[in-house]
């Protein structure tokens, strides 16, 4: 159901692990690759019935696995959602990476597609008359999206790095949550020394706070020593920084 809802996609792996959990790792891995395949299959024949991102259902299976892996091997929540949030970090980059050294896929030619799609939109809205006669900053940015479509696509394209290593993490991370919020669902069948209250214990390194200062600086004044890319590189690295400090 999770996967036809776009909004809670991102909770698709907690099923699987449950499943694993409760049932057993072999029971749990059938159920997990027939339901997934059976979902991808869907998901390609009947595009206008089962949302496109069922596609992806063996990934979420996968997550689940890995999920539920933790709790079997006893390794401790932190260390379990930090290892996950590397490897989507990992998975996410190299796809990324393979897509455009193959030329086959393009992030700046597919951010513009969407913002097109989305000026077409606006230009269509019966809103749109109301909003040009506004006055007010959200006015404006749409006046700007409209008129200066390509900033928007520069600004989506220059934020890409952070928008993916912060959502790596938070998907481990309220996966990780979820899963151990609800441990009365497996508790009874497997044992696990940790709880919730050891996941929420999560604190930032002190020696955080040096890449946090040199995230500021080059955020605030990196455009004097490295033009405008030191300024994306600090803010990129600013949010990369903030998720575990949102964690803590």
């Amino acid at each position: 159901g999770l996967l036809l809802f776009p909004p809670l996609s991102i909770l698709a792996p907690v099923p699987f692990a449950f499943a694993i959990l409760v049932a057993g790792r072999m029971k749990g891995l059938i159920f997990s690759c027939i339901f997934s395949v059976g979902m991808t299959i869907l998901a390609i024949y009947f595009p206008d019935f089962i949302n496109p991102i069922a596609r992806g259902a063996l990934f979420f299976a996968v997550m689940g696995m890995f999920l539920a892996e933790i709790i079997f091997r006893k390794v401790h929540p932190i260390r379990g959602f930090i290892t996950l949030g590397i490897l989507l970090n990992i998975l996410f980059g190299s796809i990324l990476l393979i897509g455009m050294a193959s030329k086959s896929f393009s992030p700046k030619k597919v951010v513009e597609e969407s913002v097109v799609k989305l000026v077409a939109e606006l230009k269509t809205s019966e809103k749109l008359n109301l909003i040009k006669e506004e006055d007010g900053e959200e006015a404006r940015a749409i006046k700007d999206i409209i008129d200066k479509p390509q900033n928007l696509v520069k600004k989506i394209v220059s934020w890409i790095p952070a928008g993916i290593f912060v959502s790596s993490f938070f998907i481990a991370w309220i996966c990780s949550y979820v899963i151990l919020r609800n441990s009365l669902f497996w508790r009874q069948k497997v044992k696990y020394p940790f709880g919730i209250r050891d996941f929420l214990r999560f604190k930032v390194p002190d020696y955080f706070v040096y890449p946090l200062i040199l995230s500021l600086a080059l955020t605030l004044g990196g455009e004097y020593v490295l033009g405008e890319q030191g300024t994306l590189i600090g803010g990129n690295l600013l949010y990369c920084l903030g998720i575990f400090y949102f964690f803590h």
